[in-house]
């Protein structure tokens, strides 16, 4: 995505997190964090940084109105992620489906940038297909282009 991001860090190696902080109404701590699935695909977790807990929750609506340098920022960590693992996948699910149809139409609007570095697939039903936004996904694999 060619739009403004955040500045990010790797801040635990081990398990693939990294943090940045959403600088809207308010400032916020969000983690990106890459789960394993499977040997070679990855879950895309993200969410706000809690002080108090020292945790991160994926079901916060934060309504920071910073909602595109967010997602610029999380694809800029995706960058990343495949900088170190450029044979591995991403996979992004939403936890609700106002975030998946968040997640669809963010890639839907980006989608001319995103194709120059992934290739992206829509999941339904378990079976991915190259995306078409015709239909309605449930989840979304991310690879990087060879």
């Amino acid at each position: 995505m060619k739009q403004p991001f955040y500045q990010f860090i790797l801040i635990n190696e081990n398990i693939l997190r990294y943090s940045f902080e959403s600088q809207g109404t308010k400032i916020i701590t969000k983690v990106v964090e890459f789960q394993p699935i499977t040997e070679l695909v990855y879950n895309l977790a993200f969410g706000d940084f809690d002080e108090n807990t020292r945790e991160y929750y994926d079901d916060v609506r934060s309504n920071n109105n910073d909602i595109r340098k967010v997602f610029a920022t999380i694809f800029q960590v995706c960058d990343d992620f495949f900088i170190q693992n450029p044979n591995k996948a991403i996979y992004l699910e939403g936890n609700t489906p106002i975030k998946q149809k968040l997640y669809q139409r963010i890639i839907k609007n980006n989608i001319l940038d995103l194709e120059n570095n992934f290739t992206i697939f829509g999941v339904i039903n378990e079976k991915s297909e190259y995306i078409d936004f015709t239909k309605n996904y449930e989840a979304f694999i991310i690879k990087l282009k060879n």
